[in-house]
């Protein structure tokens, strides 16, 4: 894969070429091209980061600027010459990803600092008479904020341009599929001999799944399945390996991973063979079945002999994807074979149907539908001497259209409209017939005049040749003649047959090679949402990133609308360009007030159960509702497993605040300890800076500190005086009961040694276990100066609550005896801020650090 030099689109706008080249065969076949619109990667970088102004260049060339969309094209020096005046603070920060060398420059403003330090002067010098120093401490952190800020952005900036470069590297990930299937599809001719043509197959498995170290396709011949393909395997000794049919058949129903298959279930007269092959010492096999026309016609079998290497749902996936291909060909190979014998039998037809079958050797899929009918209706009229016109109607969706025509104007006849329902009762289910005076019938009198300037009116007689995929009507060739007497003969019908499954068998190639794509593109965007978006992730956040990723492979879906239930609530959602509504309601059915603005649009719907999911696509667009609906179909599961996630974080955020209540209400006093702890933790945890792992640990372990309480006596804990030695001895052993009552719980190993650290002591003569300094966990520290500050701040049985003040000194009294005397500073540093804390809701704290 590579990417262009930026330049101006023919379209008009700025723009990058991304290049992906095809190779057949080793050698250089063609490119896949696409453009990427540098004015919407600018804006989606402005939307990424802060107001500072930015370029982002290649080699000089500035292709990414929230500046001027003129400068787009130009040459970095000339602009950032002009930028990095007196009046401007800048920073450049180069870096290389994917062997693209690309550097960020980003600009300040002086004049925007020196209007905030002149109206920092005025305020704190002229108003408040302080100290010039002052001013000059202020203007020294003004401006080092304003370098942080550039630091941010800058990083910010990195990380969403990697982000869109890991979107193209998945891209070509699944595009290197989708050619090496390509490859084999094209390029697979259905007159190759058979034995050619699996073993072509298994190495294309091969080259896909590249773990795979030996495999074997059996294939059903008579009633024994045998080896006909292998890789990595003595061909001598396998072919001494003849299975049961039946019996293999009911072992084989799905795709399964089997570790360690050994010998045992082959038939003792084989396992030698097999011990010779060595399959005793096969890790792991993977079994696809494959199926022809319902019914097993054999199997693959793929083999890996390492210990420290698996197969997973994407190689399971992929293997079955890919077997559907060998299915295809076997029924084809068996439809060529009926027509072959159809010659033996018939003399007559012998020339017509060896036309047919030399065509059908040199028909290329890759053809569009209109070339590829045009040619077969050319054949058609050549081999049906009595045809005088014809045409070839194909479906699109619920939707019929002319794709070919000879003797008609094909613009005048897509005029007409043809009832899907209509065409499908008039063929029937035959593939040829014979319909006389086909004209106007069914027309709606608004057309017949239409039809009479076609001339339509003027056919007799119509031979059809219908088309069908997977039993469905998919539109056919229809033959015409003028003359009053029947002209068609019966070999006439038999040609039509070999035409209707000519016609069949490129549209069923069609359709298995888009279904192929259609496949690996929803397994990209599932591969994408499991890999990329993690369940931390805030709800919008995790929707609207797996609704980009969707319009990234089907650009033409319009909106997403969803609503999963979780036992007996609703999760409603709809997405859209980059908006996110969700809505939690205890009623299955809910509408957007968005919605109004979809009402043009076509709708896909899929339900199971009670979850329902709606795509909502331009009407008019191409669009392959059951490729819409396996897109559902495969998405539901990963939003509502991302939903389910988030309803047991808010179950187990609830079960943790009743506990702790439940705690403090053994004392009255305490009724709220716990509570203003975790509020208190949490404002100091974000005035550290503290990460969303590190600040959700900090707050389970406050909400659940004292949860060891409860292994202590009620007459202890509510005593009104001073305890005894042996009473504070049992006091002193709640942190190691909460620990053992925490670290029990699957997930809480790191709270429950947060929570038993937050009685130590800085100078070591804590409890329970006497570490000192920097052996007392980071967090247990911060825990110990809010629990602390709680205590003192709170009337007890035996004193009076101290003031704000008071707490504070004792803080700082204590900072480097019994606390870190860095975290007392910085803890002391909101002296003025520090009952704001107590503005929050637990519950709100816990929804904030769960992302729920």
């Amino acid at each position: 894969m590579t990417l262009s030099m930026p330049f101006k689109a023919v379209q008009g706008f700025n723009a990058i070429a991304l290049h992906i080249p095809i190779f057949k065969e080793n050698e250089f076949y063609g490119t896949i091209a696409g453009l990427i619109d540098l004015n919407m990667l600018s804006h989606t970088l402005t939307n990424a980061i802060s107001p500072l102004k930015f370029i982002v260049s290649e080699d000089n060339i500035i292709f990414a600027t929230n500046i001027s969309d003129s400068l787009f094209l130009s040459n970095i020096d000339d602009i950032v010459k002009h930028m990095t005046s007196d009046n401007t603070i800048s920073r450049t920060y180069p870096f290389t990803y994917h062997s693209h060398h690309f550097v960020i420059h980003t600009f300040g403003s002086l004049s925007d600092v020196a209007d905030s330090i002149n109206n920092a002067f005025r305020n704190t010098v002229l108003t408040y008479g302080l100290f010039l120093i002052l001013f000059l401490i202020f203007c020294g952190i003004l401006l080092f904020g304003l370098f942080e800020t550039e630091k941010e952005t800058t990083t910010e900036l990195e990380i969403a341009l990697k982000k869109e470069v890991e979107a193209l590297k998945v891209y070509k990930e699944t595009q290197e599929k989708l050619n090496i299937l390509n490859n084999f599809i094209y390029n697979t001719s259905i007159t190759m001999q058979a034995e050619e043509v699996v073993q072509k197959f298994l190495e294309t498995i091969f080259t896909l799944i590249p773990k795979i170290e030996k495999g074997v396709l059996w294939l059903a011949i008579g009633n024994s399945i045998m080896p006909v393909a292998s890789i990595g395997y003595d061909k001598e000794i396998l072919k001494n390996l003849i299975l049961d049919k039946t019996y293999e058949s009911k072992l084989w129903t799905k795709p399964i991973i089997i570790e360690k298959i050994g010998i045992s279930g082959f038939p003792e007269n084989f396992r030698n063979y097999a011990r010779q092959l060595g399959l005793e010492e096969i890790k792991e096999t993977l079994i696809i079945p494959i199926i022809v026309s319902d019914e097993y016609a054999g199997h693959l079998s793929l083999d890996i002999f390492k210990d420290d290497v698996h197969f997973g749902k994407e190689d399971i996936d992929l293997a079955n994807t890919v077997s559907k291909i060998i299915s295809f060909y076997l029924s084809i190979q068996g439809a060529l074979n009926a027509l072959k014998r159809e010659v033996d039998l018939n003399a007559l037809l012998a020339s017509k149907l060896e036309t047919i079958i030399d065509f059908i050797s040199k028909a290329s899929f890759k053809e569009t539908n209109e070339e590829f009918f045009s040619k077969l209706l050319d054949l058609t009229l050549s081999l049906i001497e009595e045809g005088e016109m014809g045409s070839v109607l194909l479906r699109f969706g619920n939707k019929l259209k002319y794709v070919a025509s000879s003797g008609y104007d094909i613009t005048l006849l897509n005029k007409l409209r043809i009832d899907l329902e209509r065409e499908q009762q008039l063929v029937e289910k035959g593939k040829a017939k014979i319909i006389k005076s086909i004209g106007i019938v069914g027309l709606e009198e608004s057309e017949k005049d239409l039809a009479l300037k076609i001339g339509i009116d003027k056919v007799r007689f119509t031979i059809t040749a219908s088309f069908f995929v997977d039993e469905e009507y998919y539109g056919g060739v229809f033959i015409d003649s003028t003359k009053e007497e029947n002209p068609f003969t019966s070999d006439s019908i038999e040609v039509m047959k070999a035409v209707s499954n000519l016609g069949s068998l490129f549209l069923r190639t069609k359709k298995l090679f888009e279904g192929l794509e259609n496949e690996l593109k929803i397994d990209r965007i599932i591969r994408g949402i499991s890999e990329h978006l993690d369940f931390e992730n805030e709800s919008s956040n995790y929707m609207k990133e797996a609704f980009r990723l969707i319009k990234v492979v089907f650009d033409y879906i319009e909106y997403l609308k969803l609503s999963v239930r979780i036992e007996e609530r609703y999760i409603h959602a709809l997405l859209f360009d980059d908006n996110v509504r969700l809505i939690r309601n205890d009623t299955s059915e809910f509408i957007f007030d968005e919605e109004k603005n979809f009402e043009t649009l076509e709708k896909i719907n899929y339900e199971i159960e009670k979850d329902f999911i709606e795509i909502g696509v331009s009407k008019g667009s191409e669009t392959d509702v059951d490729t819409l609906n396996q897109l559902e179909l495969a998405i539901l599961p990963s939003i509502k497993s991302f939903f389910i996630y988030k309803d047991r974080s808010k179950l187990f955020a609830d079960i943790m605040i009743a506990f702790a209540r439940a705690i403090d209400s053994k004392d009255p006093y305490t009724r709220l300890h716990s509570e203003n702890v975790t509020k208190y933790a949490y404002f100091f945890g974000i005035h550290l800076g503290l990460d969303n792992k590190a600040l959700k640990t900090l707050v389970f372990a406050a909400v659940l500190h004292d949860v060891g309480k409860i292994g202590v006596s009620d007459i202890i804990l509510l005593k009104n005086g001073n305890l005894t030695q042996e009473e504070f001895s049992e006091v002193k052993i709640h942190p190691e009961k909460g620990f053992e009552i925490v670290s029990a719980i699957e997930g809480l190993k790191e709270v429950a040694r947060v929570l038993r650290h937050h009685h130590e002591r800085w100078d070591g003569i804590g409890y329970p276990d006497g570490l000192k300094e920097e052996q007392i966990p980071y967090l247990s520290r911060i825990l110990t100066i809010v629990d602390s500050f709680d205590a003192m701040t709170t009337d007890r049985p035996y004193r009076k609550a101290k003031s704000i003040e008071e707490a504070m000194n004792e803080i700082e009294r204590n900072a480097g005896l019994q606390f870190d005397p860095q975290l007392a500073k910085k803890f002391i540093e909101l002296k003025d801020k520090i009952m704001d804390a107590l503005d929050f809701s637990i519950e709100k704290i816990l929804t904030a650090i769960l992302r729920i």
